[in-house]
């Protein structure tokens, strides 16, 4: 919940960019959320997976991805050691940017994006 509201407060750096949180939580869970937080954005519920399993996403533990508008992915991070371990904010935006550049290469992995998950600390690139 502290990176939607973290996301919730600075919708203004993904201009341009469409944001969305899937869960896998019930209907009423996710709504009850989104009106908790004062989403800004729309959160969806996935119960059956039925969303994440397009992107081969077991939701049930954690996934994250940047989506290009066409549906390709620029960026997956699934299954992580813990749950609650989530990108930086700040990432995150840099990931969007580079999904609106038709000419930027999606990344294959946690460990070729400008931030990755080391022993449970976020280290990035400078």
């Amino acid at each position: 919940m502290r990176q939607l509201v973290e996301l919730n407060k600075n919708l203004a750096e993904f201009e341009g960019v469409s944001l969305v949180a899937i869960s896998a939580d019930d209907t009423r869970q996710t709504l009850a959320l989104s009106k908790r937080i004062g989403a800004k954005f729309p959160l969806i519920s996935d119960p059956d997976n039925a969303i994440a399993d397009q992107y081969a996403a077991n939701i049930k533990g954690a996934a994250m991805y940047v989506v290009r508008a066409d549906g390709t992915i620029q960026y997956g991070y699934t299954d992580p050691p813990n749950w609650l371990d989530r990108p930086p904010l700040h990432m995150l935006v840099t990931l969007a940017k580079e999904a609106l550049d038709p000419k930027a290469k999606p990344r294959t992995s946690e460990f070729d994006a400008p931030c990755r998950p080391q022993k449970g600390v976020w280290i990035c690139e400078e």
